[in-house]
């Protein structure tokens, strides 16, 4: 867990390579909380002799001494000190707009506007949903990223990363300025596809990939459990509801095609007509674009396969159903009534009962 000031957040960032955060502060006391969003520099226009338009200065804000925006905080926080709350950074954002958007979005999803305790108190500090006046912009795969990895966190609280366990202090900061912070950040790298196949063999494949070899006792997530901080009645209930878990299962240890004796198996093999060199992507690197040549092959193979071959009764009723509610009419020749896409195929001045 790093702390910048007296904010906590389950990895660590570098502030050159975002925006903003949204964070969560929560009052020990009584556990009433409040949502809110932080820009991590501040943007101001300062007048230059001899230019017309005034220069932008860009700088550092304030935010690992922040507070909050609410009153009430503030307040509590004059009376009984900054201690008494604990300060979480949840999620990073690249733009203003992203920011702006997801701490709307948090706000509704927890309805911190009509939230309650068990004893009927508000259960947020929160007075007030911003207004959104923008088209919102998609997720960036950075702000994904961080957000996964935050919740990964919460769930695996480890003090450092899963390759970082065994570093000492000077090989992390290493390892970071390498690889995380400003131009070295990810979404900075614009490589070919070349080059980033090199940059993944030269540092994340195969004997340098951080994690190689670390599995069983030396995996970090060595010992923990999806199930690790269920109570024993929690997990009692999800074992009742497993049937047939662990080695009760009939399957358990064993291969699919287990019971299937050798001449099947050789069946089995044949009807896989993708398997190995058969497979059109063998030897082809995982970002190989088809030609116009390979994608109306691939049109033909599928329509080879399905053309000709009878449909059971259950495949024709999932058919003939509506992909979603349709307007149902009736046939004024046959009286059979029907969604209006079907019946306007079939029946109205198509209808067999026509003479």
């Amino acid at each position: 867990m790093a702390i910048y000031g007296h904010w906590e957040f389950p990895g660590e960032f570098h502030p050159d390579d975002w925006f903003g955060f949204i964070y969560r502060i929560i009052h020990n006391a009584t556990g009433k909380e409040y949502i809110g969003k932080k820009q991590l520099h501040s943007y101001t226009r300062k007048k230059v002799k001899g230019r017309k338009n005034r220069k932008k200065v860009v700088k550092e804000s304030n935010w690992q001494k922040y507070t909050s925006s609410s009153v009430a905080i503030n307040d509590l926080i004059a009376l009984h000190g900054i201690d008494s709350f604990t300060f979480r950074i949840e999620s990073l954002h690249k733009t203003r707009a992203s920011l702006t958007y997801a701490e709307v979005e948090r706000m509704i999803v927890e309805d911190v506007l009509r939230a309650k305790d068990d004893d009927g108190t508000r259960k947020y500090y929160n007075g007030v949903i911003p207004p959104i006046k923008f088209l919102p912009p998609h997720e960036t795969d950075d702000e994904e990223a961080a957000r996964i990895f935050n919740t990964i966190k919460d769930i695996y609280p480890n003090d450092n990363f899963a390759w970082e366990a065994n570093m000492s202090e000077e090989d992390k900061q290493a390892y970071r300025l390498k690889y995380r912070f400003g131009v070295n950040n990810s979404a900075r790298r614009k490589k070919t596809v070349e080059e980033y196949e090199k940059y993944l063999n030269e540092n994340f494949r195969g004997p340098n990939n951080p994690m190689y070899g670390r599995t069983g006792k030396d995996s970090p997530r060595y010992g923990t459990h999806p199930f690790e901080k269920l109570s024993p009645e929690d997990l009692a209930d999800i074992k009742k509801l497993m049937s047939h878990p662990g080695k009760k299962n009939g399957m358990h240890g064993r291969h699919p095609f287990a019971n299937l004796t050798e001449a099947e198996l050789e069946v089995v093999k044949e009807k896989m007509v993708h398997r190995g060199e058969k497979n059109g992507m063998y030897g082809k690197s995982p970002y190989y674009k088809m030609t116009e040549e390979e994608k109306q092959q691939w049109k033909d193979n599928i329509s080879k396969g399905s053309k000709g071959i009878p449909k059971s009764e259950i495949a024709k009723e999932r058919m003939r159903k509506p992909k979603g509610p349709q307007l149902q009419v009736e046939c004024p020749h046959c009286k059979k009534v029907g969604g209006v896409s079907n019946m306007t195929r079939y029946h109205f001045n198509n209808c067999k009962q026509i003479t």
